[in-house]
């Protein structure tokens, strides 16, 4: 994308700009999931990784989702309950 593009791209929607800005921590989480490839992450996959409440985890990886940076997919987990698998969406 030219530069001339993304300035005129701003201008004309930055709530839209506003709302897909990533956060620092935002980046490296796209990037952790990203490295998954297509096998993707669940939350108890990312808090154990991190050594972070799955609480936590779970809320990091649906705002991105939120977001449209990535994609999840229901799976049923061996407890009979569902959890959600994250994948890069671009």
């Amino acid at each position: 994308m030219k530069d001339k593009t993304l300035m005129r791209l701003m201008i004309d929607t930055p709530n839209f700009i506003r709302e897909k800005l990533l956060t620092d921590k935002e980046i490296k989480l796209f990037k952790i999931v990203e490295g998954r490839g297509i096998i993707g992450i669940s939350s108890m996959s990312l808090s154990c990784m991190r050594n972070i409440p799955t609480r936590t985890a779970s809320t990091q990886l649906k705002d991105l989702y939120d977001k449209k940076y990535l994609t999840r997919k229901e799976v049923d987990s061996d407890s009979g309950g569902i959890v959600y698998v994250y994948r890069t969406a671009i």
